[in-house]
C-alpha cells in the first residue's frame, strides 16, 4: 500500500479518527490539518494513477495497431 492513492485515503481517514477523539482543541487542529494534507496527496497521485492507466493504454493500442498491421 506504499505511495499509493489508497494509503493517503487511509491516512486521512486516521487523522479524522484522531480528530473526532481529540479533547484539546489544537491537537483536533493539527489532525484536522493533517487529515487535509493526506487527503489532497491522494487526490493528487490518484490524477497520476490515472493519467499512468490511460498512457499505459494507449502505449498498448498503440503496439497492438503496429503488430495487427505488420500481419495482412
Amino acid at each position: 500500500m506504499a505511495n499509493t492513492s489508497e494509503y493517503y485515503r487511509h491516512c486521512a481517514e486516521e487523522s479524522l479518527r484522531h480528530a473526532e477523539a481529540s479533547i484539546l482543541a489544537n491537537v483536533r487542529e493539527r489532525h484536522l490539518h493533517s487529515a487535509a494534507a493526506w487527503q489532497a496527496m491522494a487526490e493528487r497521485v490518484a490524477k497520476i494513477e490515472a493519467n499512468r492507466r490511460e498512457s499505459q493504454e494507449r502505449e498498448l493500442s498503440a503496439r497492438l495497431a503496429d503488430h495487427s498491421r505488420s500481419f495482412p
